[in-house]
């Protein structure tokens, strides 16, 4: 195959079969492939892109930065202006919530002078505290620390899972805290799923489970599917080759696990996620018999349960079963027939997100209207009380803590980065005891919530975000975003890049689309698989609201997708052209026919469907970004961001989308390749890289927001 001729200029696309007006973009040669899937046939022209070690293809990626580079170059000093401004926003020390674990509170910190998060023990909270870890003093070279730890019990040893480079492989290690040395062994294969990135430790801090998959060659890393997880269980200070194997479904090669401890650990509890099922299994053993025969408790059923506490034999669970705003019941593992349960906590009128066991009381977060409150429940399901919080804001819990009634939470929203709050399940009191950002920007900007009807008469949420007295004129730039993917809630967090964006006078909007969690299960099914056009739908008719109701106009809005809401924006742009001016759309999943041959892309199915189902298929070609480019003529200006070394969503997708989309466009308007290089699922492997990328975005949509007839 003739390799492209790298060049740093605009070249004329010489293979395109119609003439399209400038911008003229690097080659994307075509190379049809041809797939039929039960009668239909689906033609894959830009297939060879997904080979990411290909010259070829290396060549393209270095051609489009060279484009994309290009066009910023008259507008360098607003880009450099706009990043310095955003930089304002980042002088301040980040921290995570609080742990306790043999007598010391630990906690993850970001310092404004520093490139890594470090972790600090302190003996109490009000002392300064030890650097426990350093990642820019203790790292090999090429590694990269994501925050990934957990402490043992006795707090004597740190398990952190450091990365090579952007990768989303790791590997354990393990410290002594106490001698400040590491301990000789080091376990690879790891995948950070689930709580504390898959490290438990046992009762006495002897050891700790983990989750382990088969890991590929570093050159397949992006083209390899996971496979054959197992949890094992890891005695410390002996050879990982030894470690023992606790479970595994070889029969099932696509399922994981997460592991759980009994509150009085005497049993490890797995959780398996099932790669064709939205419902997952429950299994245990003692863990005085780790080689034993696992017991099935829970399964066979569409529905998902969590362990979430455990009092002797007795043990709790979260559940959706037959309660789409999801319920505990209480089983006894010695009498564990369905007909001997008990709910102890009933469904209510609105969602239950997470559960946390402090002390001897459940805090459990609901969600009231996609905003969230802390309610506490006895382990009998009395309602106690509710933990009132002084702010607005998303709540991150840190594990739960068993023998105290006190634990830490973290709030953010996005006028303040993080809060940390001291609660109490008994005196229902909250206590701040850190604030990482002191600027009272609620005197300046103004979150509000709205309420909008979509296309068939749903009531969606929205937040608002904007300076204080905004006309309501019409003439107002948006920038929408809405996720509406894994039913997860959604908040508006702190973000330089939006604040800067308010700055310069635009409005955020962050709808609640479907797809998400914020009503419960049925909010989250309503967006997915055979559903999944309502989320278009209601992401559309936020963008109507907002023109309707003089906030703006058509083609004054920029759509906003990240991960998952990337196809989910893209998708309502190319429905809605008329709606949008420009679109930023970042580590996307775009070729829906294809997403689950890669990675962790079977995890998704349960979201978009199974491309080797016909009925999935035949829905997922209706909708699939890269499969509809030949129903639109012009997108409106848009920059695809895509992570080089993303194993999440893998760069191909924006690569492929990007190469056809530019062949598609019969307009002037420009679509942008950002290839974030060396990084992961995100905008760049540092903050000031990140920072640069989004002060790029906003130059652009500002530019191209522009009021039309």
């Amino acid at each position: 195959m003739k390799h492209l001729t790298l060049i740093f200029y605009l070249i004329v696309i010489v293979s395109c079969q119609k003439s399209l007006p400038s911008p003229q973009y690097p080659e994307s040669y075509k190379t049809p492939i041809n797939d039929t899937l039960f009668d239909q046939v689906i033609t894959d022209n830009y297939r060879w892109l997904e080979d990411l070690n290909d010259q070829d293809t290396k060549t393209w990626i270095d051609n489009q930065e060279a484009f994309y580079n290009t066009q910023f170059l008259a507008d360098k000093n607003k880009v450099d202006s706009v990043y310095n401004r955003m930089a304002a926003y980042q002088n301040f020390t980040w921290h995570e919530p609080v742990f306790q674990k043999g007598g010391y509170f630990f906690y993850r910190r970001k310092d404004p002078e520093r490139k890594s998060e470090i972790i600090i023990r302190k003996k109490d909270l009000n002392d300064k505290g030890d650097i426990i870890f350093n990642p820019e003093k203790e790292l090999k070279d090429n590694e990269s620390f994501l925050g990934f730890h957990d402490v043992s019990d006795n707090g004597k040893y740190l398990a952190i899972l450091p990365s090579k480079g952007s990768s989303s492989w790791h590997n354990i290690r393990i410290k002594n805290i106490e001698t400040n040395t590491y301990l000789k062994e080091e376990i690879n294969g790891i995948q950070t799923i689930g709580p504390s990135g898959n490290v438990l430790w046992n009762a006495d801090s002897s050891g700790f489970f983990y989750l382990k998959f088969d890991a590929p060659n570093v050159e397949n890393e992006l083209s390899s599917t996971l496979s054959n997880a197992r949890i094992m269980f890891h005695q410390l200070y002996t050879s990982s080759q030894e470690d023992i194997l606790v479970f595994n479904q070889p029969n099932k090669p696509d399922n994981y696990f997460i592991p759980y401890l009994s509150n009085d650990q005497q049993y490890i509890i797995i959780k398996v996620v099932n790669s064709d099922s939205p419902g997952n299994d429950i299994y245990y053993k003692k863990v005085t018999h780790l080689k034993s025969t696992p017991t099935k408790l829970l399964g066979d059923t569409m529905a998902r349960f969590t362990f979430e506490a455990s009092e002797g034999t007795n043990w709790y669970f979260s559940t959706n079963l037959q309660s789409p705003n999801k319920k505990i019941i209480k089983i006894n593992i010695e009498n564990p027939s369905p007909e001997h349960w008990k709910t102890t906590i009933k469904e209510g009128k609105h969602p239950m997100n997470t559960v946390n066991r402090v002390g001897k009381r459940f805090v459990i977060k609901y969600i009231i209207d996609a905003h969230q409150e802390l309610h506490v429940y006895d382990f009998d399901g009395n309602f106690k009380n509710q933990i009132n919080l002084p702010k607005l804001g998303y709540i991150v819990f840190y594990p739960d803590h068993i023998e105290s009634p006190e634990t830490f939470i973290g709030i953010f929203g996005p006028f303040f980065p993080v809060e940390i709050y001291k609660i109490n399940s008994e005196t229902y009191t909250s206590e701040l005891i850190y604030q990482g950002f002191k600027d009272n920007l609620n005197e300046t900007y103004e979150l509000k919530q709205v309420f909008y009807k979509s296309k068939d008469g749903t009531t969606v949420p929205m937040y608002l975000t904007h300076k204080k007295g905004i006309e309501l004129n019409s003439k107002n730039k948006v920038l929408l975003f809405g996720y509406g993917a894994y039913g997860s809630i959604g908040f508006p967090g702190y973000s330089p890049q939006i604040l800067q964006w308010l700055n310069m006078g635009g409005i955020y909007a962050y709808a609640n689309i479907r797809g998400g969690g914020e009503y419960g299960e049925s909010w989250h099914q309503g967006g997915i698989k055979q559903h999944k056009q309502n989320a278009f739908d209601d992401f559309n008719s936020a963008a109507e609201w907002l023109i309707d109701n003089n906030y703006t106009s058509r083609k004054m809005i920029a759509a906003n997708g990240i991960s998952a809401s990337g196809s989910t924006a893209i998708a309502s742009v190319m429905q809605r052209p008329d709606l949008y001016g420009a679109a930023l759309i970042s580590v996307p999943t775009l070729d829906l026919t294809r997403f689950h041959l890669f990675t962790g892309g079977k995890t998704k199915m349960n979201e978009f469907g199974n491309p080797n189902v016909e009925e999935d298929l035949v829905n997922i070609l209706k909708y699939s970004p890269y499969h509809n480019l030949n129903s639109i003529e012009c997108l409106p200006p848009t920059i695809v961001q895509v992570g080089e070394n993303d194993q999440t969503a893998v760069p191909s997708h924006g690569y492929k989308f990007v190469a056809a989309a530019q062949q598609n466009q019969n307009c002037s308007n420009p679509i942008l390749l950002k290839v974030s290089r060396q990084s992961g699922h995100g905008k760049g492997t540092t903050i000031e890289a990140r920072n640069y990328t989004e002060a790029q975005e906003l130059v652009f949509i500002s530019k191209y927001l522009t009021e039309h007839d």
